[in-house]
């Protein structure tokens, strides 16, 4: 659990006590974050930056200096780095905090191999007053964010666009952005839902030159790329070997029992979801101590079955197990917990599930283990399969015919609305599986026509020079999703999600070493005899009888058609009023409201494309009811020099 916050002011000199100020107050809008703050500036440049951290716990934000004055550096979240130090250097790594290793790693190898070594989950930020520059870095799996706005005066940066909202000026919704959120359910970076701030992307840095002026937008900012994922796949590939699925087995308990041993703490607690990855988790854990393993479980007013498997694998397995039940009356006040706390609007229905969870777990617990990554690393999705069929048959249709077919005016229709048809009709001039497998898993297939005006943003979907060159479609879905919908949708919003309660979720398939290993397995040990994540499941025959691991099902998804038509349904009609979308200018009412008449009275299922579009209008709702809670501090660049 921990934050980072900072600011640089170009042109307008300041005390370092009055930028230590400005830091620390963007720290105030991260208070679920922790408490104590560690806070560096150096005033001849105008930079500032803070971390904070609770005050009991792993130390999971620190800062140092080091002894020449030159390097500052500051680290947000777990980090470690890859073991090339000298032995006696090396066995100094408990004396001193991630910070001064990364520092010790800097000063001999320089700023931006230092990075590249970094492994875990932490944003790092580094000024070096001799080359006059700051260095912001992002994890290399996406487990956090680091947002950067462009002021009149310099920049602010933060783990959360809360406390970027402290000190600049009104913030302008990024109209293409919420067409992105319509699409995907999220906004890959660099985007933002924000006109005026950048999301870093993951496994890359920015450095920005200190004695020069800062940028004008963010847009284009010069990313570099510490961690180039397609080189590290393909090298992973390239080592792939078949030493049986057995030895496979042993392999994966060897790499995850690693991972959680290194990744969890004293405090820790786990969730169990009913799928296969956190049985497997809560086994490990519960083998590496003595005492119960604190578990819980979330389920539904009307729909507990998951909480029944869950509570009979805790049993089993000697853990202790609470369930958590979402009555209909308490819908709205979770979905709005969920809401009020997020920098950007949540719109996967994940979110509440993990708020739900992490709320339930933050009265005795600092951490919860989670299993998200499993199904990306083990071809755990149905759509992989489905998008692998689909592009199997349309390819076998010549394309004169797909093209005359598509041109029909059902196919149209299908194509322009439906992101979850299973006909092919839909992606009828798809020259890919990349492609059939986008057009799966997308909510609005032309978002223009709900955000008037407006594109998506392009992705890696639209970037076939990025794909994955390789002829095994399994590890070229797999690569696109953790591109995609890993790193920069389901992980981001997971942390969210949890550290708004105060507790900080551990992801041990997030490990480097997992997800190295991951690739090096042969696809038919992933998908094979008809089964997703098939190793995964072979080593969850260890740990459980084979009528428990009958009664595994995919995690138990949130209920949202049934909260629209039910506890929810006044909520968002009030949020698609005609009036107000007309008011708000965001969303077209004549492309909203039919598919909510239609979603009404069940002649479709519309949840899906509804649920992003009352998130945000909730979200943006939040937002200006808090508009002027930064004690007048916003417009901080326009202030008199201090």
């Amino acid at each position: 659990m921990s934050g980072l916050a900072g600011v640089w002011r170009a042109y307008r000199p300041m005390s370092e006590e009055s930028l230590m100020s400005l830091s620390g107050h963007m720290l105030s809008a991260m208070p679920h974050r922790g408490h104590v703050r560690h806070v560096q500036a150096h005033a001849p440049l105008g930079v500032a930056i803070a971390a904070c951290r609770p005050a009991h716990g792993p130390v999971s934000a620190t800062t140092a200096r080091s002894n020449d004055g030159r390097y500052i550096v500051v680290v947000a979240g777990d980090l470690t780095l890859s073991r090339d130090e000298s032995p006696v250097m090396w066995a100094m790594q408990d004396l001193d905090s991630p910070a001064d290793r990364l520092i010790r790693r800097i000063r001999s190898q320089g700023v931006g191999s230092a990075i590249a070594q970094i492994r875990g989950s932490a944003c790092v930020a580094v000024i070096d007053s001799v080359e006059a520059t700051l260095t912001l870095s992002r994890d290399k799996m996406g487990e956090k964010s680091l947002y950067i706005a462009s002021t009149a005066d310099g920049l602010l940066f933060a783990t959360e666009v809360n406390a970027i909202e402290q000190l600049a000026s009104p913030l302008a919704i990024d109209r293409s952005a919420v067409a992105t959120l319509l699409r995907h359910g999220y906004i890959p970076s660099p985007h933002s839902i924000y006109k005026d701030v950048s999301r870093l992307p993951a496994g890359c840095f920015v450095q920005f030159q200190l004695d020069g002026a800062p940028p004008a937008h963010v847009t284009g900012l010069p990313f570099r790329r510490y961690w180039d994922v397609r080189k590290e796949v393909l090298g992973e590939i390239a080592e792939r070997r078949s030493d049986g699925l057995r030895t496979a087995e042993t392999d994966l308990r060897d790499v995850l029992a690693m991972s959680i041993e290194a990744r969890h703490g004293r405090q820790s607690c786990a969730l169990l979801t009913g799928d296969v990855e956190s049985s497997v988790i809560a086994a490990m854990l519960q083998a590496q101590q003595e005492e119960p393993l604190q578990t819980f479980a979330v389920g539904f007013e009307g729909q507990t079955q998951n909480l029944e498997r869950a509570d009979r694998i805790a049993s089993y397995l000697g853990c202790h197990f609470d369930p958590v039940v979402l009555g209909h009356n308490d819908v709205l006040s979770q979905v709005e917990r969920v809401i009020s706390t997020a920098s950007e609007p949540p719109c996967l229905p994940s979110a509440v599930i993990l708020g739900m969870a992490a709320g339930a777990a933050g009265h005795a617990h600092k951490q919860i283990v989670l299993g998200e990554g499993a199904n990306e690393l083990f071809f755990g999705h149905d759509a992989y399969r489905r998008a692998t069929r689909q592009a199997r048959f349309v390819g076998s249709l010549p394309m004169r015919f797909r093209q005359r077919l598509g041109s029909f005016k059902l196919a149209r229709k299908a194509h322009a609305w439906s992101g979850h048809a299973r006909d092919p009709f839909v992606k009828l001039t798809a020259t890919s599986v990349e492609d059939h497998y986008h057009d799966a898993t997308t909510l609005w297939q032309h978002p223009g026509l709900a955000v008037p005006g407006t594109e998506a943003y392009p992705t890696v979907f639209s970037r076939p020079d990025e794909w994955l060159d390789t002829e095994a479609t399994a590890d070229r879905l797999q690569y696109v999703d953790q591109r995609m919908r890993l790193g920069e949708g389901l992980l981001p919003s997971a942390e969210a999600a949890c550290m708004a309660h105060g507790v900080t979720p551990c992801f041990p398939f997030m490990d480097e070493s997992v997800w190295r290993f991951s690739w090096r397995l042969p696809v038919a040990y992933r998908y094979g005899y008809r089964e997703h994540k098939l190793v995964l499941k072979r080593l969850a025959e260890r740990y459980l009888p084979e009528k428990l691991l009958a009664t595994h099902k995919p995690i138990a998804e949130a209920p949202v058609a049934a909260w629209l038509r039910g506890p929810l349904r006044e909520w968002a009609g009030d949020l698609l009023n005609r009036r107000y979308l007309q008011q708000q200018g965001i969303f077209d009412p004549e492309e909203i409201l039919p598919i909510w008449e239609a979603f009404l009275e069940g002649r479709q299922q519309w949840h899906g494309h509804l649920w992003p579009v009352l998130m945000f209008q909730a979200w943006q709702q939040s937002r200006r009811s808090c508009e002027n809670r930064s004690s007048g501090l916003r417009g901080w660049a326009e202030q008199e020099p201090m």
